[in-house]
């Protein structure tokens, strides 16, 4: 039996321990994840083994497929969508929406092969979505570690606020909306992040005037 600590934050606001696996563990019969949700609130997760879900995990699993900008909505869109086999991978990050249940659990393991499941390293410690995309110029990355972003590299990257307050530009920010992270900001381990590779700046469509700064990033 396994439990994983979700929040550690020794009174920094920060997990600054983080989940360390070195080697393989195996014949893990249970995996307790101690870390609290929002009902219907987007979070992201990422776990250090595979699992065959049953609907009965609290919510529901997606992986990374676009990003894309509807034109009729006049607005930026991540498609996530459910992996097909309802199997998860370990390493690999997801986005999870709850359902009722404040909780994640695992039950389906008892009928998983030999009842167990497997611990794999972490020491990565950025899982990259694998699964199939559509969209090459954007990655959905895992942490196991945690991150903190600094002015050099927060102008590319997204995740969930994982509490209500005041944007950069002092727009208001509810907890679970998807924003674009500002110097200063971070982020607890298990948690994960989009983020933009491509060489060129999205332009956001046709119809619409490109900003005065050229950034079309949305």
């Amino acid at each position: 039996d396994v439990t994983i600590n979700g929040t550690n934050n020794q009174g920094t606001g920060v997990n600054v321990v983080g989940v360390n696996i070195t080697e393989e563990v195996g014949n893990i019969k249970s995996v307790t994840y101690n870390r609290p949700f929002n009902t219907a609130q987007a979070a992201t997760v990422i776990l250090p083994f595979s699992y065959t879900c049953n609907d009965n995990e609290g919510g529901k699993f997606y992986g990374f497929q676009k990003v894309e900008y509807d034109e009729d909505a006049h607005k930026w869109v991540c498609t996530m969508e459910e992996p097909s086999t309802g199997s998860l991978t370990a390493n690999t990050p997801y986005l999870f929406m709850p359902d009722d249940a404040t909780t994640m659990t695992f039950p389906n393991i008892v009928n998983m092969t030999g009842g167990v499941v497997t611990l794999l390293p972490t020491t990565a410690n950025d899982g990259l979505y694998g699964g199939a995309t559509t969209d090459a110029a954007w990655n959905f990355h895992g942490t196991y570690k945690g991150k903190t972003w600094t002015s050099s590299d927060s102008d590319k990257d997204y995740g969930f606020a994982a509490r209500s307050g005041e944007a950069v530009g002092g727009e208001a920010v509810e907890a679970g909306q998807f924003v674009r992270f500002a110097p200063g900001a971070w982020m607890n381990p298990m948690r994960c992040y989009l983020s933009y590779v491509g060489t060129s700046e999205p332009a956001p469509s046709r119809g619409l005037t490109r900003s005065a700064s050229g950034d079309n990033l949305p």
